[in-house]
């Protein structure tokens, strides 16, 4: 069966009863990264002043996004033993694991089973040593998503933390 792609705005009263989505195709994947350009960063500056963020995140995160309905999805791939520092947003989310193991603060969760968090409630994320790949759920636009980064630890930014070709995972 092909996809069909939905075109909408969440305001429109045109809102399909039903929309179709695929989770895992190849188009659409972004490398992803905190936006230390921004005025506020939403970095911690002990963080942005000592560390270098950007090569923490580059080939550790990546994710695709797709509105569906008045829905969003944000599917993330986590490189081995790869950690989202600690961090908090603006809103509710469901996180299902799709693929490998991921830790939400001391909690391993496998494939099939997923969390709760509440908006502006910290958390950390961490893959497995295969990786892992989840899905977010929101129901606000994912525009509207807003990421402050709470760990101000410049040695949780470290890229050798998780990347094993530099140093041991701890």
């Amino acid at each position: 069966m092909g996809r069909k792609e939905v075109q909408m705005t969440l305001d429109s009263a045109d809102v399909p009863k039903v929309a179709y989505f695929q989770l895992d195709v190849d188009e659409g994947w972004k490398q992803s990264k905190p936006n230390i350009e921004s005025p506020d960063g939403n970095v911690p500056e002990v963080v942005r002043e000592t560390a270098d963020v950007l090569e923490y995140f580059r080939g550790g995160l990546f994710t695709r996004r797709e509105q569906v309905g008045s829905l969003h999805m944000l599917e993330m791939k986590l490189a081995p033993n790869f950690v989202i520092p600690r961090h908090h947003h603006n809103m509710d989310q469901l996180v299902l694991v799709l693929e490998g193991r991921a830790r939400q603060g001391r909690r391993w969760f496998e494939p099939g089973e997923g969390y709760f968090t509440k908006a502006m409630v910290p958390y950390s994320t961490a893959a497995g040593p295969e990786g892992c790949r989840l899905v977010e759920i929101r129901k606000d636009r994912i525009e509207d998503l807003k990421i402050w980064w709470d760990d101000d630890n410049p040695s949780h930014w470290a890229r050798s933390l998780w990347d094993t070709k530099l140093g041991t995972p701890t």
